[in-house]
């Protein structure tokens, strides 16, 4: 991958998918501010990549694990970016632009 052999780059899977959860955490934060600074569009984006992100998890066998607590972590940081998303909503501040999602 990009030109580095194993050895190279030690980056273990499981420390990758503790990474992407990691970072699904600071996601409703992020949005929160972009909402808050007036990019509304902002929520709907970033919902359809964790509601996407969160169904690529649940397709993983994931043992009892700190892996597995992360991503039950997940579920309610995607909560929070749909509540987000709702508040804006029923507001009507939102376009008619549609997020690309892979999940149909």
């Amino acid at each position: 991958m990009l030109g580095l052999k194993d050895d190279d780059f030690g980056l273990d899977l499981e420390d990758y998918l503790v990474g992407l959860c990691n970072f699904s955490s600071e996601l409703p934060r992020y949005v929160v501010n972009q909402v808050t600074s007036g990019d509304y569009d902002c929520a709907k984006r970033v919902s359809a990549f964790l509601s996407d992100l969160y169904a690529a998890f649940r397709m993983l066998n994931l043992r009892n694990d700190l892996l597995r607590k992360r991503f039950d972590g997940m579920k309610y940081d995607l909560k929070k970016v749909e509540e987000v998303l709702y508040d804006v909503k029923i507001r009507g501040l939102l376009s008619n632009i549609e997020p690309s999602s892979t999940s149909k």
